[in-house]
């Protein structure tokens, strides 16, 4: 199929450089993000406890299993946290206790606001084909409400961490503890990251920046 296209386009290098194999008429546009939804929330009040955030589908949960050990340590360390799970299913953790999990069913009317609210966004991955190919959309989601984020450095995770210092890499259980304490006990560093990564994504990544180059793309081909 890929062979017969008159151009592929894809969201990271890595599914570019695979796609390449078939067709040498490959293009990179990222995952877009609308900056005008997703955005920081206004005229916050001063929060009273810690929020540490992901939201996905729940066949993805099998990345928060792999951090469990990590995340149950940091709540023992910081009582005054919660962990935000946005899903379509809640998770079933073995070492977190119940009622340090806050699960809240997605939906689509609520997804920004319940974003929002949380202090750290955070993106585990397994380093797999599967995750090199994924496109940093949820790390992006974050950056674009106001949030420092703690990911994986997996594909694109890592491209985009390289654009400024907007949150922390952590692969091992002790860097997710380190990042996470680190972040949730330094709230004026979370806040300068969150403020600089909602701009990289306005600069990068907005529909405003995507939308024309995906048009120039299809008017190169469809004149």
């Amino acid at each position: 199929l890929a062979s017969r296209c008159d151009l592929i386009i894809c969201g990271n290098d890595y599914l570019a450089e695979n796609f390449a194999r078939w067709n040498k008429n490959v293009t990179i546009i990222p995952t877009a993000v609308d900056t005008q939804r997703y955005m920081p929330k206004k005229n916050s009040r001063i929060k009273q406890q810690s929020i540490i955030g992901w939201i996905g589908t729940s066949a993805n949960s099998k990345y928060l299993y792999r951090i469990e050990t990590a995340l149950s340590e940091v709540l023992r360390h910081w009582p005054q946290a919660t962990f935000r799970i946005i899903a379509d299913s809640e998770p079933i953790f073995r070492e977190i206790p119940k009622d340090r999990i806050e699960f809240i069913r997605w939906s689509s009317e609520k997804e920004v606001e319940d974003m929002q609210e949380m202090t750290i966004g955070i993106m585990p991955l397994d380093d797999s084909d599967w995750g090199k190919g994924k496109c940093s959309f949820k790390m992006l989601s974050y950056m674009a409400c106001g949030l420092p984020v703690v990911v994986s450095p997996v594909g694109m995770n890592i491209e985009v961490l390289s654009l400024g210092n907007i949150g922390i890499a952590a692969s091992t259980q002790k860097e997710w503890v380190e990042a996470l304490l680190e972040l949730l006990s330094n709230e004026e560093k979370g806040k300068k990251m969150g403020r600089l990564g909602r701009m990289i994504v306005q600069e990068h990544f907005s529909l405003d920046f995507i939308a024309p180059k995906l048009a120039d793309c299809l008017r190169k081909i469809a004149p």
